[in-house]
């Protein structure tokens, strides 16, 4: 039996599903006007630019065009390529934008796991440069006797 095709959702359908979990979450909204104090998708875009915006490790520009927006000059000069510039600067933010605590322990530990190994590489280089040294100076005094 195949897999199912997915498919594609539209912002409408996001918006409810977000609606009904503000509800069945019992997360309580007035509403002023046609406003509501706690937005439901524009909330997620200010929340996503709030910590993209607070990284120190992602640059103003950079900030903004992962947020979408084109400001001044740079809307116009500064075209980052998506797939590659933009995206690892946006794997930068994720530490951040990751809610569960679980999911950050676990981004965490992949993260020491690839300073470990890069380490022990550091380490294992730097021992088979001394060997060589040994050897060559053991070598010298060989000769010397």
């Amino acid at each position: 039996m195949g897999s199912l095709k997915p498919k594609a959702i539209n912002a409408g359908s996001i918006e409810s599903m977000v609606r009904q979990l503000i509800r069945k979450g019992g997360i309580s909204r007035q509403k002023f006007g046609n406003n509501y104090t706690i937005q439901t998708i524009h909330g997620f875009r200010k929340w996503f630019a709030t910590k993209i915006k607070l990284n120190k490790n992602i640059s103003y520009s950079t900030s903004e065009a992962l947020i979408g927006h084109k400001s001044g000059l740079d809307g116009i000069y500064y075209k980052p390529d998506f797939k590659t510039q933009l995206f690892a600067e946006f794997v930068k933010a994720i530490p951040d934008l990751t809610v569960d605590e679980s999911e950050k322990l676990k981004l965490q530990n992949v993260i020491k796991d690839e300073t470990i190994k890069k380490m022990e590489s550091e380490k294992d280089e730097r021992i088979s440069k001394l060997e060589k040294k040994l050897e060559k100076v053991l070598r010298m005094l060989n000769h010397v006797e």
